[in-house]
């Protein structure tokens, strides 16, 4: 799942189901961008709609002065004018949709093409003989 995680994104729309400091929405987590402590993750539980009024960036201006950096990392996103509900995309195809066989192509290693394979693995042979031929190979 981390690895799901890792290669994914969030498209910001209304901001509910975002975590505004661990989820990747803005070009990355703000944790790693802001370089907050590992040990101060577990207790941060903003939502991106809790910065979000009117369709603007409300930053309070605590967090600006203890991060300089902030308000030019979230003003990067864009706010959608009509607040639609936030998507989970997957970074490495244009669609950013994610389907098992690319998930499963993605983790696996490209195996080694096998020229003869072909050959004994085709549908003129039966498949007992193609069995036997593979296991003396």
């Amino acid at each position: 799942m981390q690895t799901i995680i890792d290669n994914s994104s969030w498209l910001l729309g209304n901001g509910d189901s975002i975590n505004f400091w661990l989820d990747d929405w803005c070009g990355g987590p703000l944790v790693h961008m802001l370089n907050i402590p590992p040990y101060l993750h577990q207790n941060l539980h903003a939502y991106g709609s809790d910065f979000i009024r009117n369709s603007q960036w409300r930053i309070l201006l605590d967090l600006q002065n203890m991060f300089p950096s902030l308000l030019q990392h979230v003003t990067s996103a864009f706010i959608p004018l009509s607040l639609r509900e936030d998507e989970f995309s997957w970074k490495h195809n244009t669609s950013g949709t994610l389907s098992m066989k690319e998930a499963f192509q993605f983790i696996s290693p490209i195996g080694t093409q096998r020229n003869w394979a072909k050959l004994i693995w085709n549908t003129v042979i039966p498949p007992s003989k193609s069995f036997l031929i593979w296991r003396a190979i």
